[in-house]
């Protein structure tokens, strides 16, 4: 087996890379090739992602624990489960819908029945007896909803800020969202519903909470103290108990939304994502992991959650793409040359850098594995080539090869020609001096005209 075989078997499977920001960001790759990303908080083991990760479809967060749906029907959890909510019933079969709640755990399956398992204090987990024909769930802190068929909602658990009401004229639901406090409902004719309330905000059993007068809406989300909607256009507005105003200038293309508990999050129609803090107040002071900083190069995002601090997407890896290559240099023995690659896609590359002696012919330099490449020029490094090669689980690429020649080196008094041009006056000199001493010509007195 190659160097080169070696490498990319090693490059699937799990991949864990450091990108910048306030804490590490952790990528699971999946077969196909898919993967998870995390990134945020992970001090309950929330961004430690599991091995048995494979062909993710959808991913929800909770206070401090995830959920994966795979496209087999099956559930994969993680993170905290101090209240049981990672421990995934082992019958569980047929999921269509994922939920997570702050300590609890929702699947809606295949036929209209919705599971729950995790605390059931406020009896989140107890559905409505005549709860059937479910089309999509949602969970919030300690409460949870589920649509109907018929587009109507139900909802149950904690009904500290009203968020179990109802409002009974509720009709045309046709997506449903949940914050912390807060329920909202989306109706065809693209406006919001919003009941329950902020954790700041007086208990109005019954009434409907304040909602920006919008139309064209075509999806929503909570958060702990704001919530979001994404409009026909590709923009988003962002409201709550914090007047949040925070949505970044500019932002478009919008296709889907994430709301986690203190941030929000925006999936673009490239597959980006934006990410951005909820306003910071002194009452409502906000905890920053880093869960706003997106990995760098993240893009074919499919899927994305935002939990309590943290932030995950699944994302179809992309091949990387040379965007700066190693170039020739010329440099004398002794003096440093540094070759660069720099690449696109995601995962970022891995990088194995080669070296030739006729540019044809390349054999891997052990430990050369990062995008640069530097060393102390020797005279044999004359006419030797370098090349990376980069692999992620979509592809790999091979950046152009870039050539050392060796050159003299300069001396103090200039270059080489300088100096030879210099030895050349020192012999017109001598010959001089040569002529104004030749002996025949000592002692005889000068002529005179």
């Amino acid at each position: 087996m190659s160097w080169m075989q070696r490498f990319a078997i090693g490059c699937v499977g799990t991949f864990v890379g450091l990108f910048v920001g306030v804490v590490p960001s952790v990528v699971a790759l999946l077969p196909g090739p898919t993967g998870v990303v995390a990134w945020g908080d992970g001090s309950a083991g929330q961004t430690t992602l599991p091995a048995s990760l494979a062909d993710v479809t959808a991913i929800a967060a909770g206070q401090d624990h995830v959920l994966a749906l795979k496209s087999d029907g099956t559930v994969v959890a993680w993170g905290d489960n101090t209240f049981g909510e990672a421990a995934v019933p082992a019958d569980l079969a047929s999921v269509i819908a994922i939920a997570a709640g702050a300590n609890h755990s929702l699947a809606l399956r295949r036929g209209g029945q919705v599971v729950g398992w995790g605390s059931n204090s406020s009896g989140q987990l107890t559905p409505p007896a005549d709860l059937t024909g479910v089309t999509a769930i949602a969970a919030g802190g300690s409460f949870s909803m589920a649509l109907r068929s018929d587009g109507t909602v139900a909802v149950w658990g904690d009904n500290l800020f009203g968020q179990t009401e109802v409002p009974a004229d509720l009709t045309g639901v046709t997506a449903i969202a949940a914050g912390v406090y807060q329920a909202l409902a989306l109706r065809n004719d693209g406006t919001i519903v919003m009941w329950g309330g902020y954790e700041t905000l007086p208990r109005a059993v019954g009434a409907r909470s304040v909602v920006p007068a919008l139309t064209g809406v075509v999806a929503v989300a909570g958060g702990e103290n704001h919530s979001l909607a994404l409009l026909q256009d590709g923009t988003v507005v962002e409201w709550g108990a914090q007047g949040q105003v925070a949505v970044p200038a500019g932002l478009t293309g919008v296709t889907k939304i994430a709301a986690g508990w203190k941030h929000s999050l925006a999936l673009r129609s490239d597959g980006s994502i934006v990410a951005w803090l909820a306003t910071t107040t002194a009452r409502l002071p906000i905890e920053d992991r880093g869960q706003a900083i997106v990995p760098a190069g993240l893009s074919g995002v499919l899927s994305l959650a935002g939990g309590r601090l943290d932030s995950f997407a699944v994302f179809t890896a992309t091949a990387p793409v040379v965007t700066q290559a190693p170039v020739d240099v010329a440099v004398a023995a002794g003096e440093p040359i540094n070759f660069r690659v720099v690449s696109s896609g995601f995962p970022v590359a891995a990088v194995q850098w080669e070296i030739s002696t006729d540019g044809v012919a390349f054999v891997a330099i052990p430990g050369a594995t990062g995008r640069d490449l530097s060393f102390l020029a020797k005279p044999t490094d004359d006419g030797s080539w370098y090349r990376a090669v980069l692999i992620n689980p979509a592809g790999m690429t091979i950046s152009p090869a870039a050539r050392v020649t060796i050159v003299l080196p300069k001396t103090g008094a200039g270059s080489s020609t300088t100096a030879a041009v210099a030895l050349g006056f020192l012999a017109v000199g001598l010959v001089c001096v040569s002529l104004t001493t030749d002996p025949a010509r000592r002692g005889r007195p000068r002529r005179r005209g």
